[in-house]
């Protein structure tokens, strides 16, 4: 092999050292390559192009090296914006769209009908939506200001369904203040964060017009703790708070306080989490008529406990990797989906009465925050 060869195989290296102008980061192409984070294919896919890439570097510079005091140098001015411009193109459009992106083969099911509008109102999140499914639940919309309503649909007997939006009367929401449970009567629980120092706090809407009380937490939380559970009646607040005796492997109460009077701690009571063992709950629901704790344990398996600490169902295992926000008790049964995957798509599973299943959400569609979910199961 001549010396111009070796000369331009070395100088071929050179476009490891492309830059990549990403939306969020700037890497080289060789730090891109020496990056594991993606499917076996894909990185076959990047190192063959950038062997491709390397190999048309390398035979420019042989051509130039061949007559280096001619005019052949200046092609350099063209080849590299090519070079830079075919590695953007492929990397960060071509084998993204080709590894990530799923075409729908399904054909268009259009079966969904409009039962009624509400007109410059879109849909409104408060707070964690429930965990368990219930028939009636509450709709909540804003307007363009952010003042929120509650969304009532009322089917007609021989007409349309009809749809009223009701104004609630709450304080605007805010970045740092904003409500975190509605109730049907007015009331509402509203939660505040400290721009200084990020903790948080809640105050009690007892009714339409009245004043909201700071709720004192039960000895135990701490100021950047999970926040407060309202049962699901709308009469108590329930706290999860650690039991002072339990170092060093840390066990958990749940306190549960009446909220005709939230800051008296003498009608309050403690549920021991014993019957589950040591370690991270996360409490979901609270249901004082049947006396009943909805849970999560260690983020997942989940599992109802009564206040006697009975296990009542559960502990219940999905196929899927979900969060407290990504599970949905159905009477006996289950929706869970995925809340967040770095190495696959995202999957939706579910055990109910009919059956059970899972479902693979296309790439590049997303986790699916809010499936629907029928309320009979």
């Amino acid at each position: 092999m001549t010396r111009r060869a070796w000369l331009a195989g070395w100088l071929s290296f050179a476009v490891y050292l492309l830059p990549l102008v990403g939306p969020h980061a700037l890497a080289t192409l060789g730090e891109l390559l020496l990056r594991g984070d993606r499917p076996p294919a894909w990185r076959a896919a990047e190192i063959a192009v950038a062997l491709g890439l390397q190999l048309a570097a390398g035979a420019v510079w042989y051509w130039m090296l061949v007559r280096p005091r001619s005019l052949r140098p200046l092609a350099l001015a063209l080849v590299a914006p090519v070079l830079f411009a075919t590695a953007q193109w492929v990397y960060l459009v071509a084998l993204p769209g080709r590894f990530l992106v799923e075409s729908d083969r399904e054909d268009e099911v259009r079966t969904w009908s409009v039962a009624c509008t509400a007109a410059d109102r879109s849909l409104a999140g408060v707070g964690r939506p429930p965990a368990t499914v219930r028939r009636n639940a509450p709709v909540f919309v804003q307007d363009a200001t952010g003042r929120l309503g509650r969304l009532t649909l009322a089917p007609g007997d021989a007409g349309p369904t009809t749809c009223a939006v009701s104004p609630l009367d709450l304080p605007p929401a805010t970045a740092n203040d904003a409500p975190a449970w509605i109730g049907s009567r007015g009331s509402a629980l509203l939660t505040s964060i400290d721009r200084q120092t990020g903790a948080m706090s809640w105050r009690w809407l007892s009714g339409p017009g009245a004043a909201p009380l700071p709720i004192v937490p039960p000895a135990g939380r701490g100021a950047h703790d999970a926040g407060p559970v309202v049962s699901r009646d709308g009469d108590a607040i329930a706290w999860l708070v650690p039991l002072a005796d339990s170092a060093p492997r840390r066990t958990f109460a749940v306190v549960v306080r009446p909220l005709a009077q939230p800051n008296v701690a003498r009608d309050e009571i403690a549920i021991p989490l014993a019957p589950l063992g040591a370690g991270s709950f996360t409490l979901l629901e609270v249901d004082v008529e049947a006396r009943e704790l909805l849970l999560a344990i260690d983020e997942r398996p989940f599992v109802a406990m009564g206040f006697d600490g009975a296990i009542r169902w559960g502990p219940t295992v999905t196929p899927v990797q979900p969060l407290s926000n990504t599970f949905r008790r159905v009477g006996n049964g289950w929706v869970a989906w995925d809340a967040s995957k770095d190495d696959d798509t995202y999957s939706i599973a579910w055990s109910l009465p009919p059956g059970s299943g899972t479902h693979r959400v296309l790439k590049d569609a997303g986790s699916p925050r809010r499936p629907c979910i029928p309320t009979d199961g």
